[in-house]
């Protein structure tokens, strides 16, 4: 499925203080199929899986003209980094083309502007998945603007990562959740946590597989 994958470096936009950058990524599977997963909140979270996910009301899982009023927030998603919500966005559609993409600008906490554009091309017996994004960093992300940008940046390159290697691998993905003495971790030269010994299962308190977090979250949401 994955051919190609292309990124502009994120630069100021015309508005002072903006930032904007464009991912995008040639695949052979048709439009109508990337369409089908990139125009659901599900599928969102699928590729967000394992960075994050975010929350939705069940009956507008779906980007359909019927189900999502535009130029006003249809609903508040809060985006979730395990079960602590860190971001919300008051989803907001200004166009919508079903089969070929959407336009949204969506109030969110930690940004002034955020203006969002995905469409779908078809290419040949393939197609091109293109996003364009342009935000203002609000609040205390202003100090920080440069790392807001590449840090929202690699999250879309994350999820065009997950669009591409759809095929199962993104639902074959689980997190556990153990509990282990301070003593018997270490880090590496990467300096990432390992153990030492061996964990035994009766030190593991959770496992999120990927159903939880491509699901709405009611309660949050209502």
């Amino acid at each position: 499925m994955k051919v190609l994958l292309s990124m502009e470096i994120p630069k100021y936009g015309d508005v002072r203080g903006s930032y904007s950058f464009t991912i995008t990524s040639r695949l052979r599977s048709p439009a109508a199929r990337v369409w089908a997963h990139a125009s659901t909140f599900a599928g969102v979270n699928r590729e967000l899986w394992p960075l994050a996910r975010m929350t939705f009301p069940p009956a507008l899982g779906r980007l359909a003209p019927e189900a999502i009023p535009l130029g006003r927030a249809a609903f508040r998603s809060w985006v979730l980094l395990g079960r602590v919500p860190v971001e919300y966005d008051d989803f907001t559609l200004l166009e919508l083309a079903p089969g070929r993409g959407f336009h949204e600008s969506s109030p969110l906490l930690t940004m002034r502007e955020w203006r969002h554009r995905r469409t779908v091309t078809p290419a040949g017996e393939g197609c091109v998945v293109r996003n364009e994004v342009t935000f203002v960093p609000g609040g205390g992300m202003r100090a920080r603007s440069w790392p807001a940008c590449t840090g929202v940046g690699g999250v879309f390159a994350w999820r065009h990562s997950s669009i591409r290697r759809r095929g199962g691998s993104v639902e074959d993905v689980v997190v556990i959740e153990l509990v282990v003495p301070r003593a018997w971790l270490r880090r590496n030269r990467r300096q990432l946590w390992y153990s030492v010994r061996d964990i035994p299962p009766a030190r593991f308190t959770r496992v999120i597989d990927f159903a939880e977090v491509a699901g709405a979250s009611v309660d949050l949401v209502a």
